[in-house]
């Protein structure tokens, strides 16, 4: 992570004295899988609002740009609370508000079937392959003139501010430019059951593991793939077959779903195991065209072992059993769940699972470099022929993401903050303290997810995105979820070959 400014420009001191979040209650993120979780954090800590400096409104004639996001009710007031500062900095600005009763795919059908009858939004909640369908439609805005404009533009400071890893996002197109900015950002965890698994010695078995010492929580932060199914998923299923019926850490006899480790995205795995061992998912040709890189040796060794760790039972994914795995986790139907830092609630339960630990997610090791996936909407500017719509839009995002607002919409919501400032104010720092956590509690979670927040910002990628890409990312999670389909022997090369080929044509025939 970048250093965090030592002070905060004068564009971002917007905040109007009196105008913080009066709630009290923390509302719940709004994971990307749909699930919405709860979160918690201590009411007395509220982003610090100043006396307003002057400021010169930007939109000097009266112009209307409308919102559309998918924000679902628990996580409205900080929202609503930004725009209402905003009317007021901005008089000439009217902002129309909608938030829509819909998943973000459908968001983006209503967007495109919106644009033939002009019945599209200004600013609008996206994903980056949206916005490859909107740049291809020639609505979605290029937002470089905007960020450097010297008078509406962003500071330098302000530049340096905003993690690196979530402005990158915005650029991945085939086109070049700037056409989508971070706001609801979330990544995964490894979640997994403190309360059995640390302190558990399996020296007997493997003295390798944690070099002869018991289980702890820095040996799941520094978990790899290898690690964890060829030493510790083998060691957990010898000690659970040795005890007793009634202290079992998993009961594989109670269903087909029950398995050590957990994953809630089969697309997810899939591209993030091609982003750590950089053996190819897409890319963008020297044309700006598409390609489909997947299919290679590197990606099928690669899934040929998840098969045979699977058909072990080391292994089960939502794609595999038709339930996100952090609700097996707190069944007691897995020890580990890879899922949401968004849903995070969906981790805890006070009588199965009081002590979730949180870790990153396994590594390729080695010379590899750390990946984990971004997620979590975005913001894109969408044109409506009117430079003062797209003007306005801007200004919208802009404010809705300066310092404070975004203090008090992550603190609100859970959401990863997009700034490096947030990981330095105080709001972060009460919200991450694990020291002032009940052990055992909700609260304890939720500490220890944003604490681990911190420890990933850097490491967090996007793969490149052009029109199909969406489809491209569906045929991955379906290989990925056929390779971790216990009725599937994927050391036959010929079966292997066949369903590499299958989803290879199925990605290009969707360019």
């Amino acid at each position: 992570m970048k250093k965090a400014i030592a002070a905060l420009p004068l564009l971002t001191l917007l905040v109007l004295a009196g105008c913080s979040n009066e709630s009290s209650q923390t509302p719940s993120s709004q994971a990307p899988s749909s699930q919405t979780p709860s979160s918690q954090t201590p009411s007395s800590q509220k982003p610090s609002t100043s006396a307003p400096t002057e400021y010169e409104p930007v939109i000097t004639e009266d112009t209307t740009v409308t919102i559309w996001t998918t924000i679902g009710q628990a996580n409205r007031a900080p929202f609503d609370a930004a725009l209402e500062r905003l009317a007021e900095l901005e008089p000439k600005l009217h902002v129309n508000n909608v938030y829509q009763s819909a998943g973000y795919d459908e968001l983006r059908n209503m967007v495109v079937q919106g644009f033939a009858a002009n019945n599209y939004p200004d600013l609008v909640y996206c994903y980056p392959d949206h916005v490859a369908d909107y740049i291809d439609a020639g609505k979605a805005v290029n937002l470089d003139p905007y960020i450097n404009n010297p008078t509406y533009g962003l500071t330098e400071e302000d530049k340096a501010d905003y993690i690196e890893a979530f402005m990158a996002e915005g650029q991945e197109y085939s086109v070049e430019g700037t056409y989508s900015l971070p706001y609801s950002k979330s990544t995964e965890a490894m979640y997994y059951n403190r309360a059995l698994l640390n302190n558990l010695d399996l020296s007997g078995i493997d003295p390798s593991i944690n070099k002869g010492n018991p289980l702890n929580d820095a040996y799941f932060r520094n978990l790899t793939w290898d690690e964890l199914f060829n030493k510790l998923c083998p060691a957990l299923i010898t000690y659970n077959d040795g005890l007793p019926a009634d202290e079992k850490l998993l009961d594989f006899n109670a269903n087909e779903n029950v398995g050590i480790f957990g994953y809630d995205s089969d697309d997810n795995l899939f591209i993030t195991l091609a982003q750590q061992y950089g053996y190819g998912y897409t890319g963008i040709d020297a044309s700006g065209r598409g390609e489909i890189l997947f299919n290679n040796d590197g990606m099928k060794e690669l899934l040929t072992d998840f098969n045979s760790w699977a058909r072990k039972r080391y292994i089960v994914s939502q794609g595999t059993t038709g339930s996100y795995t952090s609700n097996l986790f707190t069944a007691q139907q897995c020890l580990f769940s890879v899922s949401s830092t968004a849903g995070v609630g969906y981790l805890y339960n006070e009588s199965t699972t009081p002590d979730v630990g949180v870790a990153p997610i396994p590594q390729a090791g080695g010379d590899h470099a750390k990946a984990q996936i971004s997620q979590g909407p975005s913001f894109a500017v969408l044109d409506h022929g009117n430079d003062n719509q797209k003007l306005g839009a801007w200004i919208a995002y802009k404010f809705l993401t300066t310092p404070e607002t975004c203090i008090e919409w992550s603190i609100s919501t859970g959401y990863m903050g997009i700034r490096d400032s947030f990981y330095e104010s105080e709001q972060y720092a009460a919200a991450s303290d694990t020291a002032e956590a009940g052990e055992g509690t909700e609260e304890m979670l939720n500490a220890r997810n944003w604490e681990y927040y911190l420890t990933v910002t850097d490491n967090v990628f996007t793969s490149p995105v052009f029109k199909g890409s969406a489809t491209v990312r569906d045929v991955v999670g379906g290989l990925m979820t056929q390779a971790l389909n216990k009725a599937n022997d994927f050391s036959d090369k010929a079966t292997l070959d066949s369903f590499f080929n299958d989803a290879e044509n199925q990605a290009k025939n969707a360019l």
